[in-house]
């Protein structure tokens, strides 16, 4: 299939070894009985078309992307400004909108107190266009009809029986059920992930250590090449990810809070539904330098994309990228659901590993859907593994440039 995007200062694509990478996102003993190049092979993930029905919603429109330019600063100092994204659509309203008339809020109508979902707000610290998600219940995890789907996306790509077999076993989904009603608070979400510059800000002002590694998978310079300036930050450590996002006056969402701004109340496998659309994301296409892949499609990218690339490909709320391009830490230690009603879980108290969610480019539909789990130690960093930030719904009038709030108004 021809390209719809051009490459941006395409990277080498060489053939590099696949040490640490996992092809669910962490290592489960389950997953870990073949060695050579047959355990290399399970770090990868798998793609096809999900069997569940299509949402009667439409896809979310597609929107303006802004790619923004802070000025490096502290946190009390001057303010950042906006580049004019590439793309936009006549669906967007005049004053910035994501409508999503088909998605209903949370509840129905907001409480009087909070802002309108999609109500878009820029943060002082860094530039960033953060997004409101109403308060609300949705139910998080996996059925056993989507586990199902989950393990026939990934039997496409493995056409070994016994191959099959151990990738693609039940137990490899299993931390995703049981499915669960989650209450939460309303909350603001960065509408992209963190980008190279804007981490560049934070480590000038002190507050943040540089990336483990400063180059691609393939070896290309990449944190401090100009040319990839609006792509998302790579190899961070969870504490590293957790500095930049109270840096910058929020903190990590929690895994409840990511999974809801990623799926809807309607709970669908993929930010924009339930069918897999190689067109919405940066994923493990023909360019993927290593393992399994869909050869049938070419996205323009052979490692990660600008962020805010596949604007068809937001979510309810009108969040970028949580599907692909890089996996996403969350605030959670990793431990198993309980089947209760819970409202504002942070997950357990303690624990071994943290958690990232989202897929990657270097994944595959299966690993893509909105309710996969990883579990990796705290100093794990890839590159593959990126953020995204929170703020609180009345967080401190500091936090904001309120001289750039844009609120949504009705449609042209």
């Amino acid at each position: 299939m021809t390209s719809r995007h051009v490459p941006v200062s395409a990277v080498p694509a060489a053939a590099p070894t696949c040490s640490g990478h996992r092809r669910r996102m962490s290592i489960r003993p389950a997953r870990l009985r073949l060695g050579g190049w047959a355990g290399a092979l399970i770090c990868l993930a798998c793609t096809a078309c999900a069997v569940l029905p299509e949402p009667h919603a439409s896809a979310p429109a597609e929107a303006e992307v802004p790619h923004p330019v802070p000025q490096v600063r502290g946190s009390s100092g001057l303010m950042a400004t906006r580049e004019p994204g590439r793309e936009s659509s006549p669906s967007v309203t005049s004053r910035g909108e994501v409508p999503h008339p088909s998605v209903p809020t949370p509840g129905g109508t907001p409480a009087p107190t909070e802002p309108a979902l999609g109500t878009r707000r820029l943060r002082a610290a860094d530039g960033m266009t953060l997004l409101f998600v109403p308060s609300g219940k949705f139910i998080m995890g996996s059925s056993a009809t989507a586990v199902a789907t989950a393990r026939s996306l990934c039997l496409e790509h493995y056409p070994e029986a016994d191959l099959a077999r151990a990738v693609c076993n039940r137990s490899a989904f299993a931390d995703e059920s049981p499915e669960h009603p989650v209450e939460l608070s309303g909350f603001w979400i960065d509408r992209t992930e963190v980008t190279n510059t804007q981490y560049q800000a934070c480590v000038q002002d002190g507050a943040c250590q540089l990336p483990e590694n400063l180059n691609t998978m393939s070896g290309a310079e990449y944190f401090s090449d100009p040319r990839y300036a609006q792509y998302p930050v790579i190899w961070v450590r969870w504490d590293q990810a957790d500095a930049y996002c109270r840096w910058a006056g929020g903190r990590l969402p929690t895994e409840a809070e990511w999974e809801y701004a990623a799926r809807s109340p309607h709970a669908w496998l993929f930010p924009w539904g339930n069918t897999f659309d190689s067109t919405r994301l940066n994923y493990c296409d023909q360019r993927c330098p290593l393992g399994p892949k869909d050869s049938g499609y070419d996205d323009g990218y052979p490692e990660t994309s600008p962020v805010g690339s596949y604007p068809s490909g937001a979510s309810w709320c009108g969040a970028l990228d949580m599907s692909g391009n890089v996996r996403e830490w969350v605030a959670d230690w990793y431990g198993p659901y309980r089947a209760v009603d819970v409202a504002n879980p942070n997950g357990p108290p303690s624990g071994d590993s943290r958690i990232p969610r989202g897929g990657s480019w270097l994944d595959l539909a299966d690993n893509l859907r909105s309710t996969n789990r990883g579990a990796n130690a705290p100093d794990y960093s890839r590159h593959k593994v990126g953020f995204r930030c929170v703020v609180p719904q009345q967080a401190p009038d500091s936090t904001w440039d309120d001289a750039r709030m844009e609120t949504p108004g009705p449609s042209d």
